[in-house]
Order: structure tokens, then sequence, then C-alpha cells
């Protein structure tokens, strides 16, 4: 069976995870400074922690889908087809990520208003 689409799909998603691994070190970078210079009160620390933390477990899932699809599959395109769990899992921390920043966005916006 023939998967001609693969190399088309599975080139650039890998080179947009890297890309994400560069943004992922720069995130690591700011989560430092701030922790070092600022201080600002324990609840808004606890929540840079929280987010730090569940960045680093979506890099992980995203290492661990183009670890299973580019070595693990590699040359058995019949499998590559297949979702694996960490997909969805990727996906589900990415909206937590998103979700708690949208929040603390609004907070401060609010905390401006007033």
């Amino acid at each position: 069976m023939d998967f001609p689409y693969i190399e088309s799909f599975m080139g650039p998603c890998f080179v947009v995870i890297w890309l994400s691994f560069i943004l992922y070190g720069v995130f690591l970078a700011q989560v430092y400074f701030y922790l070092i210079t600022y201080n600002d009160s324990f609840p808004i620390k606890l929540f840079v922690i929280l987010l730090w933390g569940l960045e680093t477990l979506h890099v992980a899932f995203c290492i661990h889908v183009m670890y299973t699809y580019l070595l693990i599959n590699f040359a058995t395109p019949e499998r590559i087809v297949r979702v694996i769990w960490s997909v969805g899992v990727s996906h589900v921390y990415a909206t937590l990520i998103s979700s708690r920043f949208d929040l603390c966005s609004r907070h401060r916006q609010r905390s401006i208003v007033r």
C-alpha cells in the first residue's frame, strides 16, 4: 500500500515541532528571569510554575509523537495512519495552557480597568 502524503505531512510536522522546542527554550528563559527578578504574590508565581509544568508535559508528549511516528514506525506507513494516544493528550494540554493563559489575561485586564 502506497502512502504518498506521508512525506508531505510528516516533514512540516517535524519542522514545526522543532520550532516549538526553540520557543519552549525562550519560555524557560522567561520563567527563570521572572522567578528570580520579580517579587509578585505567591498565587501569581504558583500560576507561572503551573504553566511551566503544563508546557513541559506538552513538549514531552510532542517528543513522544515524533519519536513514535518518525522512529518506531519508520518504513511502516500503515501504522503511521493510526493516531497514537499522545496526540490526544498533547491537544488536551495545549487547550489547558491556552485557557489558563486567557484567564490570567482577563484577570489582568479587569485589574487594570478598576
